[in-house]
């Protein structure tokens, strides 16, 4: 009896000493990792970037924190913002869309035209530092201020990380609600991003009409502890421990690994079926969209966002992003935006604006592809003046007028 009470004690000594070493060793890990991560750490680009000198970065950082975790799961689109989301720098109308301010004039004898626009973070404003400061809001004061026989109504419907099919579907759900006469998608940097990650993924896990989508695991957690009490066995404490985050990341590097070298036999054939798999999807949402808005009544216009990687010249800040360093996206990345450039560039309801910074010295990305209200007034005024143009030129789906 006292030998067995003796191994007994033996063993759970040995493997509480084991977890403690393996904590230890994981705790370590992660240490040395977050020294030379470079993933993206918003908030200190946005210190290092200079273009926030009068914002609060760790109220703004917070806010953002605030909303992520308000964000919820979305069985169609994955993500979904919350409704009536408030704070000092991200705030929702009750359908979950980024406020955009308003410039219409009191005038209530001017017709009124309803313009959405999609995208990802940067559309939605990320790095903005108000809803005032965001693309859409910039398009609305300066479309407002060149037309003065329309009042435009403009609404944001980006949402980060979204890619051109989840916001189709975000339009097909949105035209239960609202009426468009303008509809505005601003994409290519998550097609590519999105695109690139597929890699990893088995031919027959992926969608052959849709691009994956990037899973936020903490956003679907949330969701399904909400609808399954199973779930709380993996409470928010429990991802405290460095033991249990290294379980968590172990297999799945080491199953991706596996993938890798089990997809990767040419990366070059492969990339360019990734490009081509782009380019395919993104011309058969082009006809599914343009269907809509036949038989919805709106007109559809599409934007080539621009990135740190087609800007010409980085300032010293921005040569400093550590995007930079991950050669194979940024050459990836360019790929697609060469193959983007020659498919749809020059289509005429398509604006390239991916060289829209080529002369500009001075710093505009926080990192890969988010703006302060400098780029955003840029991107946004353009577009504006653009769609003016198309409409002044009497093309054969003009822009609404009165």
């Amino acid at each position: 009896m006292k030998s067995t009470l003796k191994k007994s004690i033996f063993v759970f000594i040995s493997l509480f000493l084991f977890a403690l070493a393996f904590e230890g060793l994981s705790f370590l890990v992660f240490r040395i990792k977050a020294i030379v991560d470079e993933n993206r750490n918003y908030f200190q680009a946005y210190e290092n970037s200079g273009l926030y000198e009068n914002v609060d970065l760790a109220s703004y950082a917070q806010a953002a924190k605030s909303l992520h975790q308000a964000t919820t799961f979305d069985a169609f689109r994955h993500l979904r913002l919350p409704p009536d989301f408030s704070s000092p720098f991200f705030n929702t109308d009750s359908s979950g869309r980024r406020l955009t301010a308003s410039f219409l004039r009191e005038n209530s004898a001017l017709p009124i035209r309803t313009v959405g626009f999609f995208g990802g973070s940067t559309l939605f404003g990320i790095g903005a530092e108000s809803d005032a400061q965001t693309i859409p809001s910039y398009f609305a004061k300066t479309i407002n201020q060149l037309e003065p026989n329309i009042n435009y109504t403009v609404l944001n419907y980006g949402v980060g990380s979204y890619n051109n099919n989840q916001e189709m579907v975000y339009l097909i759900e949105a035209l239960g609600e609202t009426h468009f006469d303008v509809v505005v998608f601003y994409d290519f940097v998550n097609e590519s991003l999105t695109a690139y990650r597929e890699k990893t993924i088995e031919p027959q896990r992926r969608s052959q009409s849709m691009l994956t989508p990037n899973i936020f695991d903490d956003v679907m957690l949330s969701w399904l502890r909400t609808e399954n009490n199973f779930f709380w066995i993996n409470p928010e404490w429990l991802n405290k421990s460095y033991s249990y985050r290294m379980l968590r990341v172990l297999p799945y590097r080491f199953n991706n690994l596996l993938k890798k070298r089990a997809i990767n036999t040419n990366p070059d054939e492969e990339n360019k079926a990734q490009i081509d798999r782009v380019i395919h999807l993104y011309a058969r949402n082009y006809q599914v969209i343009t269907a809509l808005g036949k038989t919805f009544g709106f007109q559809p216009f599409f934007v080539i966002q621009p990135s740190l990687f087609t800007k010409a010249q980085l300032s010293k800040n921005e040569q400093m992003i550590p995007h930079l360093k991950d050669t194979n996206y940024v050459l990836f990345e360019k790929a697609v935006y060469k193959k983007v450039r020659e498919t749809f560039g020059t289509k005429e309801d398509f604006l390239d604006l991916s060289g829209i910074f080529d002369d500009t010295v001075g710093t505009i990305y926080v990192d890969d592809h988010h703006m302060s209200s400098k780029g955003n007034q840029i991107i946004g005024s353009k577009i504006a003046t653009w769609l003016l143009s198309i409409s002044l030129a009497e093309r054969k789906n003009p822009l609404p007028l009165p």
